[in-house]
């Protein structure tokens, strides 16, 4: 956290502020990674019957 937040230029504190936790920041950029690009759409494809990757990417 430390490092993202020298990266960003903010403090660790502003960095827990906004994601709340580590798991927090992991989530949010596992969202971002899979709206920029369409993941969610490429592990379907590759794995129709798998209700786990639906589950993990919100498809129904």
């Amino acid at each position: 956290m430390a490092e993202i937040a020298r990266a960003a230029d903010v403090s660790r504190q502003a960095v827990y502020l906004h994601f709340g936790s580590r798991a927090g920041l992991m989530k949010a950029l596992f969202v971002f990674i899979n709206h920029k690009y369409g993941l969610g759409e490429k592990i379907e494809k590759a794995f129709p019957h798998s209700r786990r990757g639906r589950a993990v990417f919100g498809h129904r």
